[in-house]
């Protein structure tokens, strides 16, 4: 038991400085780093036809007003021909901006023919602009 001691207390040393690292790690976070939240679109604008293979591209509006929203990246999630998208910000606290819109592209390149329903859901997921494509 006396030669065991030595090998426990060492492991117990061991696993309390690991624990004290992961907590510096949280600790090196600034208090103005920026967040990533869903946001509700505005306006889709985009073709409503195309062919096979052939990328398309959609100008995708939202407002922003006493936030600045950089846009992040868009999340799609595709079951058969029905895309759910979701548009991602940047977030951060601003004092002085002004009501505007901002705009990204999202682009959409269909695999084979038939009706495509582009839903681009809102912050909730109530708030949904349903675009349809048609493949050729």
């Amino acid at each position: 038991m006396a030669k065991s001691l030595p090998i426990v207390m060492l492991i117990i040393l061991f696993f309390a400085a690991s624990c004290q690292k992961a907590d510096l790690k949280d600790m090196l976070i600034t208090p103005d780093s920026v967040s990533t939240i869903k946001i509700s679109v505005a306006s889709v604008s985009g073709p409503t036809t195309t062919s096979v293979n052939q990328e398309v591209s959609y100008l995708v509006t939202w407002p922003h007003s006493r936030t600045y929203t950089a846009f992040r990246n868009f999340k799609t999630d595709t079951l058969g021909q029905t895309s759910h998208i979701t548009l991602y910000v940047d977030s951060n606290s601003c004092q002085t901006c002004i009501v505007n819109t901002t705009t990204a592209t999202y682009k959409f390149k269909p695999t084979a023919k038939g009706t495509y329903y582009l839903k681009f859901l809102g912050r909730d997921s109530t708030h949904t602009i349903v675009d349809t494509v048609t493949v050729k």
